[in-house]
């Protein structure tokens, strides 16, 4: 079974989040509607509604809705539709109403959209929590009975420097949530005196396999009128309507968010037009002369491009392969523990979802009768497929490596996310995911940990 092909399912099904799902998302704070999000039949409990109203259209995206809805692709009708967002409308949980400010990553200056320090508040606020800082676990200890008796961690001084102290987490019911890179490199540092010789909860050798993303295709172009991005959230909307459909059994689906920050994802927009336009460089594309330019000339040039940027992400269905994955390398970090090794590539299925993104983003710019400035950007994330060179970004949204399923010859955990070998040991997060699809993962994660916590609480008691 170590190292095939071994493909998956979810153990559980939408019904068994569902609720979860929606504490989910009182927790987080979304803004979202329920009838925009009734596509390819997603449901709701009776008189459910979202904690907050949704976020309004950019103009971006009104003029992105006003050329494309109704339009077909792929036997669906595009439809723009409000994205659901983590981040405030109005006031909600002691947090303001986001202002504006195309700045959200990796966090919303005014605390306007959820991040973990969040949640971290009110755990410290229990009095039940203990955080050690600059504290990194480097060991898990398995007993003789194959349960979890302590974690082993390094603490160190200042960034960088050399191990100062050694120390032990003990207790009945370990949780690691370290994400998909770091909770199996842990694992697989674990080798117990060699009664672990493949690490710790990897007795099928699924450990660190399966690692996924959603690598993006973007495109990006000028509008023949302004829409005034640099403005709102990163991202307000899109078209999701190409999610899900037959095609999937021949290419990856994928979801298109459409931008409100100009240029600045693909080429570092707006600084570098305006050094392009100051310095006689080209490098955006849109100082044809490379000539620099000065004072009310200067101020024309960018006032003709800047307003009328904008650009799509496709987020591409990544399809699982086990020859994704995080080992460990020979070299290590300043307190002595292997870094972690990475081995990622596309398969076929995965790069014609690309070809079929970039038809879609060419007939989207016809259809809006935009200029195309796409480029295949510079760097290894690359591949040619159909005769096509494609570029590639990650999306961050890593999963996989220590995936769930229904039976542990083929999954690393169960369905509440607890360690097939090691009855008191979760392995909660990103991790857990068997496939990716098109949504960004961070409702399902918290709604599983959620999930997973209530079965810890009701097995304890």
């Amino acid at each position: 079974m170590k190292g095939k092909r071994v493909l998956e399912d979810w153990p559980i099904g939408y019904d068994d989040l569902d609720q979860w799902y929606g504490a989910a998302e009182h927790a987080i704070g979304v803004s979202a509607d329920t009838q925009d999000q009734a596509y390819h039949g997603i449901t709701f409990p009776p008189g459910y509604s979202y904690p907050m109203p949704k976020l309004p259209l950019s103009l971006v995206d009104q003029a992105v809705a006003a050329a494309v809805d109704g339009m077909p692709m792929d036997g669906q009708a595009l439809s723009v539709t409000q994205t659901p967002a983590g981040r405030n409308s109005q006031p909600y949980d002691s947090r303001r109403v986001c202002a504006g400010n195309t700045n959200c990553i990796p966090v919303c200056p005014i605390e306007a959209k959820y991040d973990p320090s969040v949640t971290l508040k009110k755990a410290l606020n229990t009095g039940n929590v203990t955080i050690l800082c600059n504290t990194v676990a480097c060991n898990v200890v398995v007993d003789a009975g194959g349960k979890v008796s302590r974690i082993d961690y390094i603490q160190y001084a200042t960034a960088g420097g050399p191990p100062t102290g050694h120390g032990s987490a003990s207790g009945t019911v370990f949780v690691l949530a370290a994400h998909a890179i770091e909770t199996p490199k842990l694992l697989l540092m674990s080798k117990n005196d060699g009664r672990t010789p493949d690490g710790v909860a990897n007795s099928t050798g699924q450990v660190g396999r399966n690692l996924m993303d959603h690598p993006i295709y973007l495109a990006w172009a000028l509008m023949p009128r302004p829409v005034f991005g640099y403005r709102g959230p990163l991202s307000t909307a899109g078209i999701e309507t190409l999610r899900d459909g037959p095609f999937r059994s021949q290419r990856a689906a994928f979801r298109i968010e459409i931008g409100n920050e100009g240029w600045n994802f693909p080429i570092g927009d707006p600084y570098t037009t305006v050094m392009d336009f100051i310095n006689g460089g080209n490098e955006s594309g849109l100082n044809q002369g490379a000539r620099p330019v000065f004072g009310a000339a200067l101020t024309a040039a960018l006032n003709g491009v800047l307003p009328r940027q904008f650009r799509l992400g496709f987020l591409v269905e990544q399809s699982a392969d086990p020859c994704n994955r995080v080992t460990l390398s020979d070299r290590t970090d300043h307190l002595g523990l292997p870094r972690p090794r990475i081995a990622y590539d596309l398969s076929d299925y995965t790069k014609r979802g690309f070809v079929a993104a970039k038809q879609a983003a060419d007939a989207i710019f016809a259809r809006l009768g935009a200029t195309q400035y796409t480029k295949v950007p510079p760097g290894p994330a690359t591949f040619e497929y159909g005769g096509q060179t494609f570029g590639y970004f990650g999306a961050g949204h890593i999963v996989g490596t220590y995936r769930m399923g229904r039976c542990k010859d083929k999954s690393v955990v169960d369905a509440d996310q607890r360690s097939w070998d090691h009855a008191n040991l979760y392995l909660v997060g990103s991790g857990t995911f068997p496939t990716v699809a098109t949504g960004n993962p961070t409702l399902t994660i918290a709604a599983l940990a959620l999930r997973t916590a209530d079965s810890i609480l009701a097995k304890a008691l």
